[in-house]
């Protein structure tokens, strides 16, 4: 895995022109996400698209979704199908994995190195290990999978390699008996995708939305409705 990464945690201030949007893994589906965005009523010269990770493998349009990297208002965590995809760099054998997760798309990238690279460079550059985005209603903060206990241990400093890997792989927080959830501290709302449920699922202040596999369907949720999520949960 790539440890080293240029983005490690962003920071976004409040959206004072639009809305802001954040979706589910994608997986490749491409025209599914944008028909989502659309029906929500996603506007490009004024909203944001905050993304869980997993753009990638198993749909038909996986370019197109690392692509959308490139857009001035789309930004996303990095998911365990784009690590292991930065991995190939140092081991090409982990092709084999991905393929085995629908990374067929790679075996005809083999033949065109310098695209792989450059689809691998947008992964590096562009997807951060953590996201906060400052809103009216509270800070909300992404990771792939989960989040750390404290939020600040990923805004204050910066969590050792076995740790990281837990933001993008574990399922261990999603998994946990309702007598056993804690609220993650020092942020209002964490959102996440990685574990494969038929809806949004919310535990404390944390909150779940990778429905793709089980339901055909993106998530797209606003701020509102996330926090709206969190309240009911807790009341």
């Amino acid at each position: 895995m790539l440890k080293k990464r240029i983005n490690y945690h962003q920071r976004f201030s409040r959206n004072e022109r639009g809305t802001d949007y954040f979706v589910g893994d994608v997986h490749g589906h491409y025209d599914l996400l944008l028909t989502a965005l659309t029906k929500a009523g996603f506007k490009e010269n004024t909203d944001r698209v905050f993304s869980v990770g997993d753009l990638i493998n198993r749909g038909d349009k996986p370019i197109a979704c690392l692509e959308l990297l490139l857009k001035p208002w789309f930004f996303a965590v990095i998911g365990n199908h784009e690590d292991m995809l930065l991995s190939l760099k140092d081991n090409p054998a982990v092709i084999n994995s991905l393929v085995t997760v629908g990374g067929d798309w790679l075996l005809e990238l083999e033949k065109n190195p310098k695209k792989l690279t450059f689809l691998m460079a947008i992964v590096y550059t562009k997807m951060n290990l953590a996201i906060t985005v400052e809103t009216s209603l509270g800070n909300i903060g992404l990771t792939h999978a989960q989040a750390p206990d404290d939020w600040l241990e990923i805004t204050d400093s910066v969590l050792p390699d076995e740790q990281q890997d837990l933001l993008f792989w574990s399922s261990e927080k999603f998994n946990r008996p309702k007598s056993l959830e804690q609220p993650i501290k020092n942020i209002d709302v964490t959102v996440h995708g990685h574990t494969n449920s038929e809806a949004v699922v919310v535990k404390q202040n944390q909150i779940w939305i990778d429905t793709l596999r089980c339901s055909k369907q993106i998530t797209v949720l606003t701020v509102e409705q996330l926090f709206k999520l969190k309240q009911v949960h807790n009341d």
